[in-house]
C-alpha cells in the first residue's frame, strides 16, 4: 500500500474523529472492510451508515477541512469518466462510476438494452455492471464532468458523485453475500428442463432438511387446506406442484438469510409478502395471464428491503418507515443513492434468479420498463403491491386509492372499476401461512 494513502486514511480518519462524526469503533469496522473491498474509505462510512453525504458536506464546508482534504478524492475518477465518451453517456443518460479490475460499474436513468451493452463491452473490453440510479444524481454528474466550466465541483454536483460511488459500494457488500443453497440451483434446473417429476424434485428437496421441512409446514397449513395430512416431502411436492414448490424454496433459502438481522420486523414482511402474492395469483386466475414464477416474484418482490437493512441497517433505518411505493424508492434514492428495488435486482442477479423474478424485483414500481415479455407479470406485481398497501380502515371505508398501479393497470387494460371488482372477491384468508 502506497504510503501516502495511509497517510491519507489516517488524516481523514482524525479529522472525521475530531469532529465526531465517526467513532473509532466505525472506523476501524469501515478499514477493515475496505481492506477486502478495495472501495474508498469514505464511500465503505457512508455505506456502513456510519456517515451520511449531508454531514459529510457540511463537514466539507467548514473553516479548515478544504485546506486538509483533496476534494478530488471523492469526486469519481476522470480516467473512468473518459472511458465513456461524453456523446454516448447525454444520449443513453449513463454514467461511469468506478472501474473494479476490469468491471466497470454504470450508473444508468433508464435500462440500456442489452445490445448496447454488448457493443460497448466489446468496444471497451471491459464487463459492464448496470445500475439504476436517482436522475437527479446524474444529472449533477453531468453538469460537473460534461459541461464547459470543469471547475472545483459545487456541493451539490460533489453530493451526486458520493451517492454514486457509494451505491458502487454497496454493490459490492450485496456481491459478498453468500449463495444460497444448491438445493434451490437444482430444483429451478428440473423446473425449467420440464424433465423432472414430483419424485425426482421431492429426493433434491429431502436432501435439505431445513428446506424440507419448511415445505412440509407449509403443505399442511391453511392457505392450502388439503384433505389430507401430508407427512412426506413427495406428496407435498405432488399436491403444491412443482412452480408452488420452488416459490417455497426459494422462499425460504432467502429468508434464512436474512431471518437474524434486525432492522426488518421479519414477520410483518413476510405477511405482507404473503398479501401480495395472493392479490397477485387471484388477479392472474381472473385474467388468465400466464403466471410462470408469479407467486415467487409477488412473494420475493421487495427483496431489495431486506437486502438494504442488511448491508447498511443504521442508514436504512432513517428511511420512514411509513412510505411505500414511489415515495419510498425516491427517499432512498435521496438518502443511499439506490433503492430498494434495484438493490434487489442486483441482488437477485448476484443470486441467478429466474428473468421473470428479475424483472418483478426491479421494475414493481415501473413496469412499463420492463421486457414485453415479462410486462403482464411485473403489472400485475405492482397492482397487487398497491392493494396489498391499503390498511383494512382504509378498506372499508372505501378509500382506495390506485394511483401507484397506474403503469400495471394500464398494460393489462383494467379500469378502476374492474380493478376493485376483481380485489373485492380475493380471500385474503389465504395468507394464513405459517412462518417460514
Amino acid at each position: 500500500m502506497a504510503p501516502e494513502l495511509d497517510e491519507h486514511r489516517a488524516r481523514i480518519g482524525e479529522l472525521l474523529l475530531s469532529a465526531d462524526l465517526i467513532t473509532e469503533l466505525q472506523l476501524r469496522k469501515a478499514l477493515e472492510i475496505q481492506k477486502n473491498s478495495g472501495a474508498r474509505i469514505i464511500n465503505v462510512l457512508m455505506s456502513m451508515g456510519a456517515l451520511n453525504t449531508d454531514e459529510f458536506l457540511e463537514f466539507l464546508s467548514g473553516p479548515n477541512a478544504f485546506s486538509a482534504i483533496d476534494l478530488a478524492q471523492y469526486d469519481i475518477e476522470q480516467e473512468v469518466v473518459d472511458l465513456i465518451a461524453p456523446e454516448f453517456a447525454l444520449k443513453n443518460e449513463v454514467m461511469p462510476i468506478e472501474l473494479n479490475g476490469e468491471v466497470l460499474t454504470l450508473a444508468m436513468m433508464c435500462p440500456l438494452d442489452v445490445g448496447t451493452i454488448d457493443l460497448l463491452e466489446l468496444e471497451l473490453g471491459l464487463e459492464i455492471r448496470p445500475f439504476i440510479a436517482s436522475s437527479d444524481d446524474i444529472e449533477s454528474c453531468f453538469n460537473r464532468f460534461y459541461s464547459q466550466d470543469q471547475t472545483k465541483p459545487s456541493r451539490k454536483q460533489l453530493e451526486g458523485s458520493l451517492k454514486l460511488t457509494t451505491a458502487a459500494t454497496m454493490l459490492r457488500h450485496l456481491d459478498s453475500l453468500p449463495a444460497l443453497p444448491d438445493t434451490v440451483h437444482k430444483v429451478r434446473e428440473m423446473l425449467l428442463s420440464e424433465s423432472g417429476s414430483a419424485a425426482e424434485v421431492g429426493e433434491v428437496v429431502e436432501r435439505d432438511p431445513a428446506i424440507a421441512a419448511k415445505v412440509l409446514k407449509v403443505a399442511n397449513s391453511a392457505a392450502y387446506g388439503f384433505s389430507q395430512q401430508v407427512d412426506s416431502v413427495q406428496l407435498a411436492v405432488s399436491l403444491l406442484g412443482l412452480t408452488e414448490t420452488y416459490s417455497v424454496v426459494i422462499t425460504s433459502a432467502v429468508v434464512d438469510a436474512f431471518k437474524s438481522d434486525s432492522g426488518v420486523s421479519y414477520e410483518q414482511f413476510w405477511r405482507e409478502s404473503m398479501v401480495c402474492a395472493t392479490i397477485a395469483k387471484a388477479f392472474a386466475k381472473e385474467l388468465r395471464v400466464t403466471n410462470t414464477g408469479l407467486f415467487s416474484a409477488a412473494l420475493l418482490h421487495d427483496l431489495g428491503r431486506l437486502a438494504l437493512a442488511h448491508i447498511v441497517p443504521e442508514y436504512y433505518g432513517k428511511i420512514d418507515p411509513e412510505l411505500k411505493g414511489p415515495m419510498l424508492v425516491k427517499s432512498e434514492e435521496m438518502l443511499l443513492g439506490i433503492s430498494h428495488n434495484e438493490a434487489g435486482h442486483q441482488l437477485a442477479e448476484h443470486w441467478d434468479f429466474p428473468e421473470i423474478l428479475q424483472e418483478c424485483i426491479r421494475f414493481h414500481h415501473a413496469p412499463t420498463l420492463a421486457r414485453e415479455s415479462n410486462r403482464s407479470v411485473v403489472a400485475l406485481v405492482e397492482i397487487a403491491d398497491t392493494l396489498s398497501r391499503i390498511s383494512p380502515d382504509d378498506h372499508a371505508e372505501g378509500r382506495l386509492d390506485l394511483a401507484d398501479c397506474g403503469q400495471g393497470m394500464s398494460i393489462l387494460n383494467l379500469s378502476e372499476e374492474q380493478v376493485l371488482s376483481i380485489y373485492s372477491q380475493v380471500s385474503l384468508s389465504d395468507t394464513d401461512l405459517p412462518l417460514l
